[in-house]
């Protein structure tokens, strides 16, 4: 029987004439002559595959050309249009499962050759003959008559996935060997299993076009829309693009979809896997023939993203997945592996969204046990977002609030709040507000992201909706310390409490450790505080870079109090290390790396380094519209540190007005209070020096003016001030300079007349 078939748009499935076997070899000499065509004519509306055809044509001289990809890749396409360019013949076979038989294939391929050279009458004869061995004596007369052969061609079998193996061994290759040099054999279906794949490419005899070399590129698509009548913008095309993958079929059935739209326009995000058309085809063409345990293990385990044979098992509650898995894969259902070891697969994104509405109409409710089961899989193996995706698909919000409480910290720490809000956005207010846990994470992200009132407010909600457990009560009592209402002495209970609270592996111990130590230390029990902190900074080093940061950089700050500047430019430095190996510079929470950062780095006089600390504090501190009173404070005077050394007073008064303001939000914070008297005083001094003169002395020429009165050499001077003497020099000759002296010893007397300096003995004041 021979048939011509139209594909619509010419896109994925291309003309073909399809010779099955002969019947009644009586008859053959009718039957010859309509069995001696190749392909007919390619759909006028085609898309070309030029890059293809050029790469197949490349290859002329490789004995065997493969194509193989699922239904609807445009393998036949690809072949036809192939066809039209090589100078050989080829010659066509369209098989069919009737081809098993080597009768009925040997007289096909014998058929086809024949219309490019005779093969003999004899070949035919041989197949009528009713002999027992007529398949064997007519494939020897017909290797025969292919080695006399003058011209060459290209055997051209589509749709081989219907061959069996010992078929395809047996007759189909013997053929291919008697083609004879120039000449190929080209197959195209949609599983090689009938083919001696891995033998080929070591002997570097075939040429491959796989599903992802027949994915149509940008350009394809966008000529392919075009001829359907879609003029579609760049950015959709590329959207249509992710959402098919390339596939051909995928791409043609969503300008059906697009194109029967009512409306002014295209809405794209009307076409998915459950449109009408892309789950019509699919059934048709991928589901309708699979057995009835190859469909149940199809539609059951869409529920994952990612598929192996442990995790299949689980959720199926079934053994043998990873073989059923290969086998699929192996047929080219539109599975692919996602390893080289081929043990782990997905679905494609359309027939994934097909087969789960199939799930949903055959087996209504089955899909949150799945997701459940997929849930615990995901959690007992350490793939805490698969585990979250799944609770959240089983509608088990209580789980996913658990879940979600015991990674927001890492995902926060590590500035990926952005996760934890997406996973968020996926309940309604109600389920949010209702489950504690939930409530905490949104907290903990309006904390990170500077914002006290709503991390105030869901706290709050998470409080009047706790369920008494040690989880809720520490997320709680955490969030409280972080926010740091009642004052320091109360975060330090708050996290004191969260603490004692928490299970000893839970990730949520370096934030508590933090708020105890800078709690410890405003309130002036530095002992304590550097243990705390020290704990923290150990146990946060791989969980939760950014809790890291702040240990450090409140470690820093101890040092440089006990006036260990070496010491405290190492934890300084190794916060601001942190902050860019993870990436967090955008951070608003790390406002006080940078703060830190700029006031060590200014008292060493490394001025645009600290400049630019400084700019980045100031802007990440802006970001955040309710800070903590403490950390708003700490923020604001050490920035006005480094402002006063590498700017002058007048910024930094600017910084400190609000930070006076915030102190009152912090009334037991002693050695805070300690701090701002003294930057004040600082700044106080330095703004009446500029009064009285009109030298316009910078904020380091000044320090280095208190030092000119003592015996100290500028070699002492500099070790001093953390700078080298060649910057003492400098800025020795700018203040001789602007005081009008020429020395020294008179630079001291004039200063000291001017009231810039108070000198008792070798004393500054």
């Amino acid at each position: 029987m021979a048939h011509a078939l139209t594909a619509p748009l010419g896109s994925f499935e291309s003309p073909r004439l399809h010779p099955s076997a002969l019947r009644g070899w009586a008859g053959i000499e009718t039957g010859l002559l309509h069995l001696k065509s190749g392909p007919v004519a390619l759909h006028p509306r085609r898309v070309p595959r030029e890059r293809l055809v050029r790469r197949l044509m490349a290859a002329r001289d490789i004995p065997t050309a493969l194509l193989i990809a699922p239904t609807g890749y445009g393998k036949t396409t690809v072949m036809s249009q192939w066809a039209e360019r090589d100078d050989r013949p080829f010659a066509w076979v369209t098989l069919d499962a009737s081809d098993n038989d080597p009768m009925n294939l040997l007289a096909a391929v014998a058929l086809a050759l024949d219309t490019v050279e005779p093969v003999g009458w004899e070949v035919f004869e041989a197949l009528s003959s009713g002999r027992s061995d007529a398949p064997t004596v007519a494939l020897r007369r017909l290797a025969r008559a292919l080695k006399a052969r003058d011209r060459t061609c290209v055997l051209a079998l589509d749709d081989v996935h219907v061959l069996k193996r010992t078929v395809a061994r047996q007759w189909v290759f013997p053929i291919a060997r008697a083609l004879g040099p120039g000449s190929q054999l080209a197959f195209a279906g949609r599983s090689d299993a009938a083919l001696p794949v891995g033998r080929m490419r070591v002997q570097g005899s075939s040429v491959e076009l796989g599903a992802d070399d027949l994915s149509m590129t940008r350009s394809e698509a966008t000529a392919l829309l075009r001829l359907a009548g879609l003029d579609l913008e760049p950015d959709q095309v590329i959207e249509l693009l992710r959402r098919t993958e390339g596939w051909p079929a995928g791409l043609s059935l969503a300008a059906l979809s697009l194109g029967a739209q009512s409306g002014s326009g295209p809405n794209l995000d009307d076409f998915a896997g459950n449109d009408h058309f892309v789950a019509q085809y699919i059934r048709e063409e991928v589901l309708a023939a699979r057995p009835a345990d190859q469909l149940e293990f199809l539609t059951r385990s869409s529920v994952l993203g990612d598929l192996s044979g442990p995790i299949c098992d689980a959720v199926l509650e079934a053994r043998g997945s990873a073989d059923m898995l290969a086998r699929l894969a192996h047929s080219n259902v539109l599975l692919a592996p996602t390893d080289r070891t081929h043990t782990r697969y997905r679905y494609h994104g359309l027939f994934g969204d097909v087969l789960r509405a199939e799930l949903d109409r055959l087996e209504p409710g089955r899909a949150g046990d799945l997701h459940r089961r997929a849930s615990e899989w995901c959690e007992a193996h350490g793939d805490m977002q698969g585990a979250i995706g799944h609770a959240i698909d089983a509608h088990d919000a209580q789980r996913a609030g658990r879940l979600l409480w015991g990674s927001a910290l890492e995902d926060l720490a590590r500035g990926r709040g952005e996760v934890s809000q997406g996973w968020l956005s996926r309940f309604t207010e109600h389920e949010t507000r209702s489950q504690p846990l939930l409530a905490l994470v949104s907290a903990a992200g309006s904390l990170a992201a500077g914002n006290l009132y709503e991390a105030e407010r869901w706290t709050s909600l998470a409080g009047g909706a706790s369920d008494g457990t040690n989880l809720v009560e520490a997320g709680v009592a955490i969030l409280r310390a972080g926010i740091g209402r009642q004052g320091v002495t109360q975060m330090k209970i708050d996290a004191s409490s969260g603490r004692r609270l928490l299970e000893e592996d839970s990730p949520w111990h370096p934030l508590c450790l933090f708020f105890e130590g800078v709690a410890l230390h405003l309130t002036g029990d530095r002992v304590g505080a550097r243990h705390s902190l020290q704990d923290g900074a150990h146990r946060a080093a791989v969980s939760a870079p950014m809790v890291q940061a702040l240990c450090l950089t409140q470690l820093a700050l101890l040092s440089a109090e006990e006036d260990d500047r070496e010491r405290a430019t190492v934890f300084a430095d190794r916060a601001r290390a942190q902050v860019e190996r993870c990436g967090l510079e955008d951070c608003p929470s790390m406002a006080l790396v940078f703060a830190v950062s700029a006031a060590l780095r200014a008292e060493r006089d490394r001025v645009e380094e600290a400049r630019a600390d400084l700019r980045r504090s100031l802007v990440l501190l802006s970001g955040m519209t309710d800070p903590s009173a403490w950390y708003a404070v700490e923020c604001r005077i050490l920035g006005a540190r480094a402002t006063l050394r590498v700017s002058g007073p007048s910024g930094a008064r600017d910084l400190l007005a609000p930070a006076g303001a915030a102190m009152s939000k912090a009334p037991d914070a002693a050695v805070l209070a300690e701090w701002f008297e003294e930057v004040q005083r600082d700044v106080d001094v330095a703004l009446d020096s500029i009064a009285q003169t009109d030298w316009s002395l910078t904020a380091a020429e000044l320090r280095l003016l208190g030092y000119l009165p003592s015996h100290l050499s500028f070699r002492q001077i500099a070790e001093r001030l953390f700078v080298s003497p060649n910057t003492v020099k400098t800025h020795a000759r700018s203040i001789y300079r602007k005081l009008g002296v020429s020395c020294r010893g008179s630079a001291v007397d004039y200063a000291r007349d001017a009231g810039l300096i108070d000198v008792v003995g070798d004393e500054v004041h």
